[in-house]
């Protein structure tokens, strides 16, 4: 089905900070005018509705059939639409480029929001030695942060930044298995950090494997076959659907295990589990959010993990 584009009306002039948030929303999230929506009524296949995706916070238009979500009204869908262009206009407030005098930046790592009040989880190692953090969305705002709770023992940490989420990540509850596909999302710096996220398979490491076995880890480490460079650290790990299933925090010690074993292995890395992960969050009173997965085959990943990544600065 080609998409489809509405007359433009004609409007009076906005402000000049409407204007750049109305360009920020998604293609996905304007409601195509002129459109009959049958509303939740509307049962055949090929009616075209208004589909709500509650995990991304966003409306499409599609055929009833094509759904993946709520199908709601179109005053439904003009609410979302508002809430949405809201939350873009207060995270415009933020300070784009914060000048950070007298400081060096010394490290970088990934983080994701995970409560739409500016939450952030990322490694407790990416902060650690940090006199001043500062967090850069992917729309390319950037703001301070304020480390708001940590748990050293599993290296995760909370930031918290004076702006509404752009978006928020989805959880997957602990009581799904694991696919053996997964993506790690985040900003692996090879030689230069790079300005985008980037997408990175993993493969669920054999607890088997006569390397993963010899290496003696804790029993809670998610293991992956997966090239994971600095700058991952913290970022999410995502199944096929966008659903957040564990936090990147390390990669082997290559010199240390072919001292050890006799091989070299450089592809492989590991992640704070959910059952790690949600009960830190709960126990700060971080209210995350859970979905069931749901696999869109016209999906990317990073379309749908992009909105709630950002970029960990450390400075000192």
């Amino acid at each position: 089905m080609g998409r489809q584009r509405p007359d433009k009306p004609t409007a009076p002039r906005r402000h000049s900070v409407a204007r750049a948030a109305a360009r920020l929303l998604t293609a996905g999230t304007v409601l195509a005018a002129g459109l009959v929506i049958g509303g939740t009524s509307a049962t055949a296949d090929d009616a075209v509705v208004y589909c709500f995706d509650r995990a991304r916070d966003v409306v499409t238009v599609v055929v009833a059939g094509q759904c993946r979500g709520d199908v709601i009204t179109r005053e439904q869908a003009e609410e979302v639409r508002a809430r949405r262009a809201s939350r873009v206009l207060d995270a415009m407030k933020a300070t784009r480029r914060p000048i950070i005098r007298d400081r060096k930046r010394i490290g970088l790592g990934s983080g994701f929001f995970v409560a739409t009040d500016g939450q952030v989880i990322t490694n407790y190692h990416v902060i650690r030695e940090c006199v001043v953090v500062t967090l850069e969305t992917t729309t390319g705002l950037e703001a301070r942060a304020a480390v708001s709770a940590v748990d050293p023992e599993h290296d995760l940490a909370v930031l918290r930044v004076n702006m509404v989420s752009p978006a928020v990540a989805a959880f997957r509850r602990t009581d799904e298995p694991l696919p053996d596909m997964l993506y790690i999302i985040g900003y692996p710096t090879r030689t230069l950090p790079p300005i985008d996220p980037q997408v990175t398979e993993a493969l669920l490491a054999d607890p088997e494997d006569a390397v993963v076995r010899s290496l003696a880890l804790p029993p809670w480490f998610l293991k992956l076959r997966a090239f994971v460079y600095p700058g991952n650290s913290g970022g999410p790990l995502v199944d096929r659907a966008g659903g957040v299933r564990g936090v990147v925090f390390a990669q082997v010690n290559s010199v240390g295990v072919f001292q050890k074993t006799g091989d070299l292995v450089c592809d492989l890395g590991f992640a704070i589990p959910n059952r790690i992960v949600l009960p830190f969050l709960a126990r700060h009173g971080i209210r995350y959010r859970t979905t069931p997965a749901i696999v869109d085959p016209l999906a990317e990943i990073l379309e749908i993990a992009k909105p709630f990544v950002v970029r960990v600065s450390c400075w000192k």
